[in-house]
């Protein structure tokens, strides 16, 4: 068991790379945090993937206030589904972390029996976990909550294989999230499909940073692939921060029960 020495609850419990720039969202929290809004900040999916150390789907066995922090949930839990890192028997959740100025309806509302998808990083001798993660409850059986969470679950499953590869190339470059242009081509390949899908693509650069090639890592279909390497080579880069590779990973994320913005590229 991890030690329960309250110097180890004073660290700072942010993701690591927090130097990313942050995507801003506002979430409210329906089942996770009753009817309490809680301000919070993401990144995008692929890099929220990248830098995360252990996500999974658990059910809660057991939750105990922390001896020496009562802002601190300790939760073991069984694993039932593992997408990154090896299988946990014990998660700290620090309540009342967020990124407004009154953080005190940030909680996750957790007890025994609960079925979650939970994000997790590791800090000596502990896992964490806190209410702005993207932590989702099984349990909540709302239609509009459970098309997302069966979305998010697909997407998981997907990214799985791939972790290593993640770890390896870059996941951020360029201002592709603000590039209109591109985002308008993205979004204008058709596509027909009742449930999320991804596809993953390196880009390779050479040392004058030209596009060398772009390589289909995972398959959305032939035609999204084709038309995906199009907006992709027609954009004019900017330099990125790559890896000694020189190469990018972007991911084609396409969810159908999203109103706006069906089909992204790199972010979720």
């Amino acid at each position: 068991m991890a030690s329960t020495h309250i110097s180890i609850l004073m660290v700072n419990p942010l993701p690591k790379n927090c130097q990313i720039k942050f995507l801003f969202i506002f979430i409210l929290f329906s089942s996770l945090a009753g009817a309490q809004s809680c301000v919070c900040y993401q990144k995008d999916m692929l890099n929220d993937f990248k830098d995360t150390d252990f996500i999974g789907v658990v059910q809660i066995t057991s939750k105990k206030q922390h001896p020496d922090n009562p802002d601190v949930d300790v939760i073991e839990f069984k694993n039932e589904e593992v997408f990154k890192g090896n299988e946990l028997k014990e998660i700290y959740v620090f309540q009342k972390k967020g990124f407004g100025k009154d953080n005190e309806n940030c909680r996750l509302y957790l007890k025994e029996g609960d079925r979650v998808l939970i994000y997790a990083n590791k800090k000596p001798g502990y896992y964490f976990t806190m209410p702005c993660y993207r932590n989702m409850m099984l349990n909540n059986t709302e239609p509009a909550y459970q098309e997302k969470l069966q979305n998010h679950l697909t997407i998981l499953r997907q990214l799985s294989p791939f972790n290593q590869q993640l770890e390896t190339t870059a996941t951020r470059c360029d201002k592709i999230m603000t590039d209109g242009a591109t985002l308008n081509l993205i979004e204008d390949i058709p596509v027909e499909l009742t449930e999320s899908r991804m596809g993953l693509y390196t880009v390779k650069f050479d040392e004058d940073n030209k596009i060398k090639r772009i390589d289909v890592v995972s398959s959305f279909n032939k035609e999204v692939d084709n038309k995906v390497r199009i907006a992709l080579i027609k954009k004019e880069w900017q330099l990125c921060g790559l890896t000694e590779n020189r190469e990018l990973l972007l991911g084609y994320f396409y969810t159908p029960g999203t109103f706006h913005r069906r089909a992204h590229l790199s972010p979720l």
